[in-house]
């Protein structure tokens, strides 16, 4: 465990969540019925569409895989699409990301939002900045990955982008899944 301190420290350093907050009525009005998501990535970072379906993948992956969220899709575009509450979709995980930088260091600001479809209200939002290296040999399959995807012009990018809007998602309230069929299509896209 002494190993990971200095780490721990380091990325906590690094990333800044000036604020998150999570709706009062949050377990009553949106922890079983705002489960089915997309996530957008509007406008894309820096007007670069392969930056945007990297914010947008990162969030897809993270909400997927550390909350029972079930995240259809990622997307991303000049503005938010009007078709992004069509049914099945319950609600919108919104990332609105700039990153500036180049050489050795990337500095990123996020703002993330969840919107629930059946009346565009606010769920949840969380908001903040940093600075990273462009090299991380702590999440290089990270790295590799997003490369192989989207590009080699987005490794650079992926430390910051990555580190954190991680430590923004990480404020996510847990959602429900009591309905047998978003059970199936969690256990789908674990597949």
């Amino acid at each position: 465990m002494r190993r990971l301190e200095p780490l721990l420290l380091l990325l906590t350093a690094c990333s800044t969540v000036d604020h998150s907050s999570v709706r009062s009525d949050y377990d009553e009005a949106d922890k079983q019925q705002t489960v089915r998501l997309v996530a957008i990535a509007a406008p894309a970072p820096n007007g670069d569409e392969a930056l945007g379906m990297l914010a947008a993948k990162i969030t897809q992956r993270y909400a997927n895989h550390h909350r029972d969220f079930v995240v259809k899709a990622a997307r991303t575009g000049d503005a938010l699409p009007e078709d992004r509450c069509e049914a099945p979709m319950q609600g919108v995980l919104e990332v609105a990301m700039t990153l500036d930088g180049g050489g050795d260091e990337v500095g990123v600001t996020a703002d993330v939002k969840l919107v629930r479809c059946r009346d565009g209200e606010q769920v949840w939002s969380a908001g903040g900045s940093g600075s990273w290296p462009t090299t991380d040999p702590q999440i290089s399959q990270v790295i590799a990955q997003y490369r192989e995807e989207l590009g080699d012009e987005v490794a650079p990018f992926v430390p910051a982008a990555f580190h954190l809007l991680r430590a923004l998602l990480d404020t996510l309230p847990y959602p429900e899944l009591v309905d047998d069929d978003l059970i199936m299509e969690k256990i789908e896209l674990a597949d």
